[in-house]
């Protein structure tokens, strides 16, 4: 079985170089280097935010796994929805 940063060889955008891979709970975040001399930060295989240099590339895709771990980014429950004025049932009884 391949490891991510093996199989990443294959999904990074050509002309484009990777710099790092961080791990987090939701999945892996690369941090890539294009020709230009951008550097951006990839989530599932799309570019989630671009930056000047690789410390600020390297601090936002670390916030952005940060923000990713949390547990409240799971969505909204059911209890969570209606507020006080919806009593059991909702408001559709």
């Amino acid at each position: 079985m391949k490891t991510f940063k093996e199989f990443s060889f294959n999904i990074i955008p050509k002309g484009q170089k990777m710099v790092k891979v961080l791990q987090s709970k939701a999945g892996e975040v690369m941090v890539t280097k294009d020709k230009d001399g951008k550097f951006n930060i990839m989530y599932d295989n799309q570019s989630v935010d671009t930056a000047k240099n690789e410390r600020e590339a390297m601090k936002n895709a670390r916030q952005f796994v940060q923000m990713m771990n949390k547990s409240g980014m799971t969505g909204m429950g059911t209890k969570d929805i209606g507020g006080k004025r919806a009593g059991r049932g909702g408001y559709f009884k």
